[in-house]
């Protein structure tokens, strides 16, 4: 765990729809409250009122056809608008009071995303670098796997899924995002934890634990907040 200008820890979980992202980040959350640890659960984009209105209005609703074509910067900025949002409204005043914040989606969902959509992921990272100061969440989660597998899974519970714009791309665009997010932890492996995610939910579970032991050390030798 890399020191940090604060108390708590941003959690941050990564790859496709389909994945178990969100059952995931119910798990955890209740595996920490277990012990002793309320979680804040949160998401990208989005977060807050006015980054859920970009995401519902303009970058994940979007129909084929039905609305002003985006340009690859153009989407690429509004996404960091509403990080923006997300982190000056949302996170930074959280982890400066101690708490822990699990985020399904962050920084690598540009990279993968954007890069793929038109972007130089060069200029991707440049421009995080940049805006953000280059922050990263303390912990990447990548959920990884056979994209194919993934959309069976989602076809199988469509009843239940809303599909969105991404979820209309093409196999092949999975397959080079899921490139992208293993590029970005095969770079930076402190940062992540790739888990097989084909395997059973409880098989996934058990490759965390040994991660989420080490975080829940983590927090409780924060100072106490104010």
């Amino acid at each position: 765990m890399e020191n940090r200008p604060y108390k708590g820890f941003l959690l941050a979980i990564e790859g496709p729809d389909g994945a178990g992202k969100s059952t995931l980040r119910t798990w955890l959350s209740q595996w920490f409250a277990g012990h002793g640890i309320n979680a804040v659960l949160t998401r990208e984009p989005g977060g807050t009122p006015e980054a859920e209105v970009l995401r519902d209005r303009i970058l994940m609703d979007r129909e084929p056809g039905l609305h002003e074509e985006l340009p690859p910067l153009a989407k690429t900025l509004m996404f960091m608008a509403a990080r923006a949002l997300h982190l000056e409204n949302m996170i930074w005043p959280r982890l400066k009071n101690g708490e822990l914040i699990i985020t399904d989606r962050f920084c690598d969902s540009t990279f993968a995303y954007q890069s793929e959509e038109g972007m130089n992921i060069h200029k991707l990272k440049a421009m995080h670098l940049e805006v953000f100061d280059g922050y990263q969440p303390d912990l990447t989660i990548i959920l990884d796997g056979n994209p194919l597998v993934f959309r069976e899974r989602m076809v199988a519970r469509a009843a239940e899924y809303q599909e969105n714009y991404y979820d209309r791309k093409p196999l092949s665009f999975h397959e080079n995002t899921r490139a992208t997010y293993l590029a970005c932890a095969a770079a930076e492996p402190f940062r992540y934890l790739v888990v097989d995610a084909e395997q059973s939910f409880e098989q996934v579970q058990a490759q965390l634990i040994p991660m989420l032991m080490k975080i829940d050390a983590h927090l409780r030798k924060r100072p106490e907040t104010a």
